[in-house]
């Protein structure tokens, strides 16, 4: 299996990743969930938020994908650095919703809320995968 085939089946067996932003040389993380279309993430937050509020100053983010491992030997994961905006445009709202609403049903049930959708769009994204060699990373550029 290539690399690229590899990191996009991790990303898709996976639901939560931890969203880095950083406004006045202050990082913050943040736990999201999120839905993917292969590279490209979606995911909802209250545009009050920080991390909406940390985006809207500045779009550059990174984020990780990952798992607690007992045995360092078999550390997998994904580290993106990324481009992060609101969806603003109705129509990529709607896929980004659909995209969304496939991988988590439930959200349907929720009671309106005044979350907006985002999504993130990778610029470089590294595979790590200790399984390879200790501390073995394989790097994709977009």
């Amino acid at each position: 299996m290539d690399i690229r085939t590899e990191i996009k089946e991790y990303i898709n067996n996976h639901n939560i990743a931890t969203l880095a932003t950083c406004v006045n040389k202050l990082p913050h993380a943040s736990t999201i969930e999120y839905a993917n279309d292969g590279f490209i993430l979606y995911f909802s937050t209250n545009p009050e938020s920080q991390k909406a509020g940390n985006i809207r100053e500045n779009r550059n983010v990174s984020l990780t994908i990952d798992e607690d491992y007992k045995d360092w030997t078999k550390i997998k994961g994904i580290q993106m650095d990324c481009i992060a905006e609101q969806i603003i445009d109705h129509e990529e709202i709607k896929r980004a919703m659909d995209i969304y609403v496939a991988k988590f049903p439930f959200v349907v049930n929720f009671p309106p809320s005044p979350n907006k959708m985002y999504k993130i769009v990778p610029k470089k994204v590294y595979s790590l995968d200790y399984e390879k060699g200790f501390g073995h990373r394989d790097v994709i550029e977009f």
